[in-house]
């Protein structure tokens, strides 16, 4: 065995835990616009939206278990949901879309956690407040 391969074995030996625990994943915020299909990046919602978290990331090709939880603003968990995600080209995803609820929700700062083959993949935060954003709130007082 020559030297180069000896170091690559070496290499592989040590990285192996590392690699099993996945490769952070990124995050998007989205909110489905009233009354169409679109959606748009957001850096904060209100009850009245209907928001999506967006998970990417890189597996090894094949199935792989997942799972996104949310707190909402009181630290209570709000939903919890299991998927199985495919990897292909080793890449996964995976979207939740939900909106608050008025009278059991508790503004403030979510919390959003995806996990893939149960490990953190993403931990993102949003604020979630009662009403609509005061832009939208001029917009739609100078239309009436």
């Amino acid at each position: 065995m020559t030297s180069f391969r000896r170091l690559g074995l070496v290499v592989i030996l040590a990285a192996g835990p590392a690699l099993a625990d996945g490769l952070p994943a990124t995050y998007k915020f989205t909110k489905r616009m009233p009354n169409t299909e679109q959606y748009v990046e957001l850096p904060n919602a209100t009850f009245d939206d209907h928001v999506c978290f967006e998970v990417t990331g890189f597996a090894a090709d094949g199935e792989h278990p997942a799972e996104i939880t949310i707190f909402d603003g009181g630290g209570r968990e709000v939903a919890r949901v299991f998927k199985t995600v495919t990897a292909r080209g080793a890449r996964w995803g995976m979207t939740f879309c939900m909106t608050p609820i008025k009278d059991e929700d508790v503004p403030g700062e979510w919390w959003f956690n995806a996990t893939l083959d149960d490990n953190l993949a993403a931990s993102a935060s949003l604020m979630v407040a009662y009403g609509r954003p005061k832009g939208e709130e001029t917009k739609s007082r100078k239309s009436k």
